[in-house]
């Protein structure tokens, strides 16, 4: 049985911009001290390499969070199971966030919220390595909105095709673009 403190999350913050490395650290209801973290392992290929920042929705000073908060350790030491934002092609979640870490001192622990509540990608330096073994790469401007890079350095990036993820992000920004803001005529 996994321990799933979901409803007890107030924030937290996890990065994976270390290969084979998840640190960070959760905020909880009914615990008075952050929870560290230091897994071993990496996120699920959707959001691998990055450093992400989770949101929840428990409540400071909620008596239920402190009764079942109360043996859950602040230094989580372990494995990572999977972690994503369930994102393409994290098809076996997808359209939710999923963390799920293999604890020391508290076993399984499995974190769900719902996508629109739960993630939030951060802008990170990346290296040339990191570009070569993406699965997709676009870069986004003004002029330039969204673009797709399949070729970096001579060398091919992911399928050499658009990836599913800059798809969407192309469609909903000129979804977003020609239903929202002040016509110019």
């Amino acid at each position: 049985m996994a321990w799933r403190p979901t409803e007890c999350l107030l924030e937290g913050e996890l990065d994976n911009t270390t290969p084979g490395r998840v640190s960070g650290w959760m905020r909880f209801a009914g615990m008075t001290e952050k929870v560290i973290f230091d897994l071993q392992g990496n996120f699920h290929r959707d959001i691998r390499g990055a450093k992400i920042h989770l949101t929840g929705d428990g409540q400071v000073g909620d008596p239920e969070a402190s009764r079942y908060m109360a043996s859950f350790s602040c230094r989580q030491i372990g494995e990572v199971g999977d972690i994503t934002a369930g994102l393409p092609p994290a098809d076996f979640v997808a359209g939710s966030c999923y963390v799920e870490w293999y604890s020391e001192d508290n076993g399984r622990v499995v974190i769900e919220l719902a996508a629109e509540a739960g993630i939030e990608l951060k802008e990170i330096e990346m290296s040339r390595y990191d570009l070569y073994t993406a699965d997709e790469v676009f870069l986004t401007g003004t002029a330039a909105e969204v673009v797709p890079v399949s070729e970096y350095d001579k060398r091919i990036i992911g399928s050499g095709e658009p990836g599913v993820i800059t798809r969407k992000l192309i469609t909903a920004f000129r979804n977003l673009v020609q239903t929202t803001g002040t016509p110019i005529y």
